[in-house]
């Protein structure tokens, strides 16, 4: 299961040994949770606002998701013609 969550703030948590950092994400439509992060995710990009895959079971970061972008904006249009009259 992916669930896209956004991070509100990391910290760091000497209880999390195994763990550099330690984050607590909010859902779109649920609670906050304090959760861990996969060891091959980039640190770097985890910053307040970031999206993110979490594994719900584990409650860990799987990897940063880039922004959302609205669909409008990326899809094309097509030309508009004018029908002929024969």
């Amino acid at each position: 299961m992916r669930v896209s969550i956004a991070i509100s703030s990391s910290f760091h948590d000497p209880h999390f040994y195994s763990l550099s950092i330690s984050v607590i994400v909010k859902a779109s439509s649920g609670p906050r949770y304090g959760v861990g992060c996969r060891s091959k995710v980039d640190k770097e990009k985890l910053t307040a606002g970031t999206r993110v895959v979490l594994d719900m079971s584990t409650l860990t970061i799987m990897r940063a998701l880039p922004r959302e972008v609205s669909e409008n904006k990326n899809r094309k249009r097509a030309p508009q013609t004018s029908p002929s009259l024969n």
